[in-house]
């Protein structure tokens, strides 16, 4: 499991790095596609995007009928922190905000 996490991470930064299509390796496609639906809603502090939390991460797994084990749950936090490092140097990017009425009436 160290090796598909190493090849996830590896992945992730040379798709933010260089904006790339990234190119999942098979076994990791459903841990892909979990971090990918829960990344945007994720909480921004002071301190730039925080870490996603085992629950969230279990919950979006049983939402898509993929009960996680440890090991998948470690793999998509790796993969979490690897994009923290990377958003916090500068080389991806924010998700953009819902567009909320209240939001609409701030930016006119």
């Amino acid at each position: 499991m160290k090796r598909l996490e190493r090849m996830m991470c590896e992945v992730m930064r040379c798709h933010m790095e260089t904006g790339a299509r990234p190119v999942v390796p098979l076994a990791g496609v459903a841990l892909w596609q979990i971090f990918a639906a829960i990344s945007p809603g994720r909480f921004w502090g002071e301190a730039g995007p925080q870490p996603l939390t085992v629950p969230e991460i279990r919950e979006q797994g049983a939402m898509m009928g993929l009960p996680l084990e440890l090991r998948h749950v470690d793999l998509i936090r790796a993969l979490d922190r690897t994009w923290r490092e990377l958003v916090t140097k500068g080389k991806g990017k924010a998700p953009l905000p819902e567009l909320t009425p209240e939001l609409f009436d701030a930016m006119f």
